[in-house]
């Protein structure tokens, strides 16, 4: 199983997985931290990470198990998914006025385009993060049939045509969103948002693709930034200079009020961000800087792995507390931010761990 140690290195990524779902949270709780970088992050770490698992398994048995793949897919996400979303909104479905569309949508993963064609979409409150769910599960169909096609057909480079192709997909996402904001065909939501990019597939999967640019970069042991990291420059150096580069992408992602820069360019920002988040954890994996102590501590861990479950029950608990309108100030709204993290934790110790085993025994490497 070298392919797995090989992942489960990067220990950090948990942490990260952390940092978003409090980003997450804490947005959800109206309490402004760089909104739209929590899914932002989300996706370029679950991009780089079965992108590397792709080319582990294609170096390793020459071949991609499409159907494991996806089978260790669904052991993932459908088990908390039902308990959490689904069961509910079959129970409470004459309660919230819910209809078998928007129930079949969540189970197989087109939700974001309801999302977008309806103007209103009735379900257990709550219940609508599975939009972004089902972005994640469109690109990696996508991507499986692409690597398919790389593998079938012995093309040579594989992990070089991969990289045009999540290159390609990067730079369309972001000509789309353009496009989008300058049309005006497209109107805005309660949010001030197009809702046709912040749900669209084509208009997010870009910072997907940034994290599977970092696992094809990594694949080969002498890249310029192993070159740098290793050899050139002092650590402490380089993770100053990344993070400079981090703050002033938030500040400008938060700042600049024009429409289009808001409708796209924002999301660039963001993407950058998640890009150059990945990669300082990537860097620092095997090294004794203050920035890996932080990110080796349990509970950032724990909470890491239980973000599954805490993004998709966050959400309805806080709509549910928020009927008792007692979390109206700063001091409680933390309180409740605990509280969900707590739930989520319980969650996935139920729902996800239990098959976490299964899952590392279907996979082929």
């Amino acid at each position: 199983m070298e392919a797995q140690r090989n992942t489960e290195r990067i220990i950090g990524l948990d942490s990260l997985r952390t940092i978003s779902i409090c980003l997450v949270i804490l947005n959800h709780l109206h309490i402004g931290l760089a909104s739209g970088l929590g899914v932002t992050l989300f996706y370029t770490i679950s991009g780089f990470i079965i992108t590397k698992l792709l080319i582990l398994e294609k170096s390793t048995t020459a071949n991609f198990a499409f159907i494991k793949f996806f089978y260790r897919r669904c052991l993932k996400l459908i088990p908390p998914l039902t308990v959490i979303i689904i069961l509910p909104s079959i129970i409470f479905k004459n309660l919230f006025n819910i209809e078998n569309s928007t129930i079949f949508s969540q189970i197989f993963f087109y939700f974001n385009w309801k999302l977008i064609s309806s103007a209103s979409v009735a379900g257990i409150p709550g219940g609508y993060v599975v939009w972004s769910l089902s972005v994640e599960e469109q690109y990696y169909i996508l991507v499986a049939i692409t690597w398919i096609i790389l593998i079938k057909f012995r093309i040579e480079k594989s992990n070089g045509y991969l990289l045009a192709i999540y290159v390609l997909i990067y730079l369309v996402s972001t000509f789309e969103r353009i496009y989008i904001s300058n049309s005006g065909h497209f109107s805005r939501n309660q949010w001030g948002d197009i809702s046709r990019i912040s749900f669209g597939t084509d208009t997010r999967i870009g910072a997907i693709a940034m994290g599977g640019i970092i696992a094809i970069i990594f694949t080969k042991k002498k890249t310029v930034l192993f070159i740098l990291n290793k050899k050139f420059v002092i650590h402490s150096v380089l993770n100053l200079f990344i993070c400079c580069i981090i703050v002033s992408l938030l500040i400008i992602s938060q700042k600049i009020p024009s429409k289009l820069f808001i409708d796209s360019f924002r999301f660039n920002c963001l993407e950058l961000v998640s890009f150059l988040t990945v990669l300082l954890t990537i860097i620092n994996n095997d090294s004794n800087s203050f920035l890996q102590k932080i990110i080796k501590i349990r509970i950032m861990n724990l909470i890491g792995k239980s973000s599954y479950c805490i993004y998709l029950s966050h959400l309805v608990i806080i709509n549910f507390a928020n009927n008792f309108a007692i979390f109206n100030n700063l001091g409680s709204r933390l309180f409740l931010f605990t509280i969900t993290i707590l739930i989520g934790i319980a969650l996935y110790f139920c729902l996800d761990a239990p098959f976490e085993k299964f899952r590392n025994n279907l996979r082929s490497f």
